[in-house]
């Protein structure tokens, strides 16, 4: 059966919007992949009664993002960014700084996690 160049022509265009969809969605998140959602629920008294006494628990509940960071990274020591993303600055053992950034994060629930990485190489030479 023969394809219409239209047909193709569309084929082909989806195929590319497609890939560079995904391309940007790698590009989205440096240093951090999402991973899942995390549904916490937790209570908590917030402000006094008239007669200055702590207010009745009341609940509350997140949706966040959950993004992990290979734990070679190492510790979080800060953070910089804008009104809009967040740079999450880590050293690790050997003084290395890495950095994280997740967009967008005045917007939204997120949650980083460290995950446990294995055979992390890196090659260290002059480009």
């Amino acid at each position: 059966m023969r394809k219409s160049p239209l047909v193709l022509g569309v084929a082909l265009a989806a195929l590319g919007l497609g890939a560079g969809a995904a391309a940007q969605e790698a590009t989205r998140f440096i240093g951090a992949t999402p991973s899942h959602h995390s549904d916490e629920r937790y209570d908590m008294s917030v402000g006094v009664t008239a007669g200055q006494q702590p207010r009745r628990p009341a609940g509350y509940r997140e949706d966040r993002e959950v993004f992990v960071v290979p734990s070679h990274y190492g510790d979080m020591v800060g953070m910089t960014g804008d009104t809009k993303d967040t740079v999450f600055w880590f050293k690790d053992a050997g003084g290395s700084l890495r950095n994280v950034v997740i967009h967008d994060t005045a917007s939204r629930f997120f949650k980083l996690q460290a995950s446990a990485s294995s055979r992390y190489e890196a090659d260290s030479r002059e480009q």
